[in-house]
């Protein structure tokens, strides 16, 4: 059983989530939970669906995003969860929120949601990139930046209405984004032979350099 996004609130309770696929039609998913930093995990609940994406906003609010367009939210810790209609069926592969309100996920369609009100409502919004989204990171309300296939990068400075296609000469997958505030991020990827990049920017997505990451 591969666990594809983990969120740890504070230094002892975590949740990962994942999933495996031994059949498109019939997936396997898990959702399991820390409240020791990590020495133990206790399974929570074995959904049915392979789930890809975590983020949680503090202790009790938290979000998973899977594979056929699936969402759901706890407000409990993840004892409980409820579905979320997501509006589309492609697989939701990150999710990034900035408080409980305010959040963004990023699609293997090459679309990002946004919600403005917990998730009761997600809208959908192209990013114009054309490819898979892997990862999604916003800094603040209006700054974000989403990556994905063959070194996809969008960025948008007025909360995801427009996104701007740019380039760190990468053709490999982009995985995951992170950044600090509105300039500095790290984007990390890499497929088979071109193995454990990490990418820098420091102004806000403009332009990227490489860094080593002693991986093969």
């Amino acid at each position: 059983m591969d666990l594809r996004g983990v969120s740890f609130i504070d230094t002892y309770n975590g949740i990962a989530v994942g999933g495996q696929l031994p059949n498109p039609a019939d997936p396997i998913g898990v959702i399991v939970k820390t409240i020791d930093g990590g020495i133990n995990w206790t399974p929570m609940y074995s959904p049915s669906t392979c789930y890809l994406g975590i983020y949680f906003v503090n202790e009790n609010i938290g979000w998973v995003t899977g594979i056929w367009g699936k969402i759901l939210k706890t407000t409990d810790g993840g004892i409980t969860w409820i579905g979320q209609a997501s509006g589309t069926t492609s697989s939701l592969t990150a999710v990034n929120f900035l408080d409980e309100n305010n959040g963004f996920i990023s699609t293997a369609g090459s679309q990002i949601l946004k919600t403005t009100n917990s998730g009761n409502v997600w809208m959908i919004q192209p990013s114009g990139i054309g490819r898979p989204l892997l990862g999604i990171h916003f800094a603040n309300s209006n700054n974000g930046i989403a990556v994905g296939e063959i070194g996809a990068i969008a960025i948008t400075s007025v909360g995801g209405i427009n996104w701007s296609i740019k380039s760190n000469g990468f053709t490999k997958s982009l995985k995951s984004v992170s950044f600090t505030d509105e300039n500095i991020g790290t984007a990390v990827g890499g497929d088979y032979a071109y193995d454990g990049q990490i990418f820098r920017t420091t102004n806000g997505g403009l332009n990227w350099y490489s860094q080593l990451s002693g991986v093969a």
